[in-house]
């Protein structure tokens, strides 16, 4: 069995929930094919947020020792001074502050409007294959596209954000995450996660891996960061 799955092309996560307590929801990892995410952006009211935009943050997840603050900030189009490291157990994540746009969606969605952060791939290689641009260098966060890659040409990337009263931060479910974890982790509340991700509130027991969330900041602000050597 173990051999077979080692053969697949593409293996992705499968989530087993151990715990019920919806404060409490941890997630274990293991490779096995035919694993998909949960993303789905923000709706916004294109009569009041036309052409307005908000700072919002993107959770960068760090997969490479060797991948340089240079090169995050070039994939999303930032400058460094826009990235801050953070901790996330022990593992380096890092905070991207961008602008946030109430856009009409022009990737897979039917229409509406939506928050989104753009940013282009560029220079797309041949065998180049977009699940891997995503989770490579989007943390899984690009929405999916419909239009065939060329290879040589760049390739629009559209990440979801918020915009509220609060700073929302973009936030892939990584392994061993719990809501409590998150929510400490990006200084917010499990109300606040509850009420801003619908996907929780239809299944307050279960949380997946890889599924994309919107994370409200409290209202003290961003939360403290860390360097690491």
């Amino acid at each position: 069995m173990a051999s077979s799955l080692n053969n697949l092309t593409c293996l992705l996560h499968f989530s087993l929930l151990l715990a019920t307590s919806s404060s409490w929801i941890t997630v274990f990892t293991f490779h096995v094919p035919m694993k998909t995410t949960y993303i789905h952006p923000l709706n916004c009211s294109i009569e009041t947020t036309a052409n307005t935009t908000c700072i919002a943050s993107l959770y960068h997840i760090t997969r490479d020792d060797y991948y340089t603050l240079q090169q995050i900030a070039f994939d999303y189009s930032v400058n460094t001074s826009r990235i801050n490291p953070i901790t996330h157990g022990t593992r380096q994540g890092y905070l991207i502050t961008v602008p946030c746009s109430c856009t009409n969606s022009t990737q897979s969605l039917n229409g509406g409007f939506y928050y989104f952060y753009h940013t282009t791939y560029k220079n797309v290689k041949k065998g180049d294959i977009f699940v891997n641009i995503s989770n490579t260098f989007y943390s899984g966060q690009a929405m999916p596209i419909n239009r065939v890659m060329v290879p040589g040409q760049d390739l629009p990337i559209d990440i979801p954000c918020g915009c509220s009263n609060q700073r929302v931060v973009t936030y892939t479910v990584q392994q061993n995450d719990t809501l409590e974890k998150i929510s400490l982790l990006l200084n917010s509340t499990l109300p606040a996660l509850l009420r801003m991700n619908k996907i929780l509130a239809h299944k307050p027991s279960f949380l997946d891996a890889s599924w994309v969330l919107f994370v409200p900041l409290d209202l003290n602000g961003v939360p403290p960061t860390t360097h690491t050597k």
